[in-house]
C-alpha cells in the first residue's frame, strides 16, 4: 500500500513539473513572441526578408542614402497597383485603407512592432495582401511609413 501511494506521489510531482515547464515557458512564448505572421507562407517572403536584412546590416555603418531603396517589380508577380512599407509602431491596415480607400479589418493584429516591417498591398482585382516580417530595416524603420502606386516599383527608402 505504502508503495502504491509513493508511486502515485513520484507520478503527481513529474505532473506538476511538466506543468511548471508549460505555464512557464510554453504559453507565453506562443502569447508574446511566437505568433505566426501574416504573409509567412507568401513564396515571396523569404525574398523580401532577405532585402531587408540586407538594409539592415549596411544600415548599421551608415545613414540611409538617397537611391537606398526597395524593388518590389516582382511583388505578386506584377499583379499589385498600391503597395506601402510600413516600419515599427503604424499600423499597416490603417495605411493601405487611407491610401486606397478601402475598409480592410483583418481579424489579426495589423500593429507592426518596434523594429517589424510590413509589405503591405493591394492586388489588381483590389484585395489588400500583407507580408509581415518580424525584423525590418532596424531602429531607422520605426515610424516608417512609404507608399507607391504603379507605374512606379522602388519604394524610396531614404527621405529628405
Amino acid at each position: 500500500m505504502f508503495r502504491l501511494a509513493a508511486i502515485l506521489a513520484e507520478l503527481l510531482a513529474g505532473a506538476i513539473v511538466i506543468s511548471l515547464f508549460v505555464s512557464l515557458f510554453a504559453v507565453p512564448a506562443i502569447l508574446l513572441g511566437a505568433r505566426s505572421l501574416l504573409g509567412e507562407n507568401n513564396p515571396q517572403y523569404s525574398q523580401f526578408l532577405s532585402e531587408l536584412e540586407r538594409y539592415r546590416m549596411i544600415l548599421k555603418g551608415r545613414a540611409l542614402l538617397e537611391g537606398d531603396e526597395l524593388d518590389i517589380s516582382t511583388l505578386n508577380e506584377g499583379n499589385w497597383r498600391t503597395a506601402c512599407l510600413v516600419g515599427g509602431y503604424k499600423d499597416y491596415a490603417r495605411v493601405i485603407n487611407a491610401r486606397e480607400s478601402v475598409d480592410w479589418k483583418p481579424k489579426t493584429s495589423t500593429f507592426v512592432d518596434e523594429f517589424e516591417m510590413a509589405l503591405v498591398y493591394v492586388d489588381v482585382a483590389g484585395i489588400p495582401n500583407v507580408m509581415h516580417f518580424r525584423s525590418g530595416i532596424g531602429p531607422i524603420g520605426q515610424h516608417f511609413e512609404r507608399c507607391i502606386t504603379k507605374p512606379d516599383t522602388r519604394i524610396q527608402l531614404f527621405h529628405s
